[in-house]
């Protein structure tokens, strides 16, 4: 509609974001639930956060949520597995709800699938360095 007015921007303020690394996009379940979940979400569609489970590279593409407790706990541990589709997964100070994951070299996946698939149960952790057992 051309109803708008142009403003200048102040020089003085003017910054530059770095070059993003793969190592930006590591999902560090030491972290808060609310900085890991902006974290998947700021990735997608590329480069995509990820994390290791059992020696495997997975990008966490989706997240349904995530439940604030207050309570430190094991970083990493999958804690529910929900036959909807959904797995929940400790961070620092609550749960994660995981709803879409890619394994490397496969397709999206429900996360739900992606256990089923790898055999993972309640007590199995995601790790920051693909050694996590």
């Amino acid at each position: 509609r051309g109803n708008f007015t142009l403003i200048p921007q102040d020089e003085a303020r003017v910054s530059f974001a770095p070059i993003l690394k793969k190592a930006d996009c590591l999902i560090r379940w030491e972290d808060e639930v609310r900085a890991i979940r902006n974290r998947i979400r700021a990735f997608v569609p590329w480069p995509a956060a990820f994390s290791f489970f059992k020696g495997e590279r997975v990008k966490i593409l989706k997240s349904a949520g995530y439940n604030e407790r207050g309570v430190k706990s094991r970083a990493g541990k999958i804690v529910t597995i929900d036959k909807k589709g959904f797995i929940g997964v400790e961070a620092a100070n609550g749960t994660i709800v995981i709803d879409e994951v890619q394994p490397e070299g496969k397709n999206r996946m429900r996360a739900y699938d992606f256990c089923l698939g790898r055999s993972g149960k309640i007590g199995d952790r995601f790790g920051n360095y693909g050694n996590e057992k």
